[in-house]
């Protein structure tokens, strides 16, 4: 089921999409003589990849999710009062991908989301020094972190690393199992906390959100840019469809109510 939900997902994503019509059409005017249907196909390819590249279309996408939930200001103890929290435990930063190559730096193994929830992970760490750092990720993917945290100033007796995990429903239950009924600060990207608190919420459990890594842009210092297309649009929109689709997924499993 977690490979074939990567599958699906993959088949969908703008980009594939995109691909998939231009390919389409390229066979189709090559192969066959039905010329009208392979332009159709192209020109829908190249909509798609014009629409998913535009800035503003991507913002558009992304900040119904990064403004769910606003980011951690200190001090926390307002919003820990307001919600009839205790003072928690844990910083529990999910992972958000890993790279075995050990030929390249320990930073650079890790995707940039993972750095930018790392980091936010270290910095609440150290605001609460009574807390632990609890790393959720896969094997390989937990000890990097383990080792960049401590390279940046953590504590090894501070650290705990989760290591079973594939994804955010197998983290919600590993991560329970670990920190039991204690309160707890969830650090994960922007995009993805929604998805992420409602997992959590549906196992009984009740993070504090604190999200980082956004990217949708509210303030352009030139206008045109809100409208010229650039590569750095085309990754938040496929990061904004991928996670209504696990979202959608989500739902379909039982893991979201």
């Amino acid at each position: 089921m977690f490979l074939l939900r990567k599958i699906l997902i993959a088949f969908v994503m703008p980009t594939s999409l995109c691909a998939w019509f231009l390919i389409s059409g390229l066979l189709v005017l090559f192969l066959t003589r039905r010329a009208m249907l392979g332009k159709i196909l192209i020109s829908f390819g190249i909509i798609i990849f014009i629409l998913m590249s535009m800035p503003f279309l991507s913002d558009k996408l992304l900040q119904p999710l990064e403004s769910k939930y606003p980011a951690l200001h200190f001090p926390v103890g307002p919003i820990i009062q307001g919600n009839s929290r205790k003072s928690p435990r844990w910083i529990v930063v999910l992972a958000g991908g890993y790279n075995v190559d050990r030929d390249i730096p320990l930073s650079s193994r890790h995707v940039e989301a993972t750095l930018f929830r790392l980091v936010e992970g270290i910095y609440i760490h150290k605001k609460l020094p009574n807390t632990k750092l609890l790393l959720s990720s896969g094997k390989d993917g937990g000890e990097g972190m383990r080792k960049l945290s401590i390279a940046l100033g953590v504590e090894k007796k501070a650290i705990v690393v989760e290591k079973l995990s594939r994804n955010t429903q197998e983290q919600a239950i590993y991560i329970q199992k670990i920190t039991k009924k204690d309160p707890f600060i969830m650090v994960t990207s922007a995009s993805h906390m929604p998805r992420a608190m409602e997992i959590f919420r549906k196992i009984g459990m009740d993070p504090i959100p604190a999200p980082s890594d956004h990217w949708a842009n509210r303030y352009y210092m030139n206008p045109v840019f809100r409208y010229t297309p650039s590569a750095k649009a085309i990754y938040k929109t496929n990061q904004a469809i991928y996670e209504y689709m696990g979202h959608i997924w989500g739902k379909l499993q039982g893991h979201i109510e």
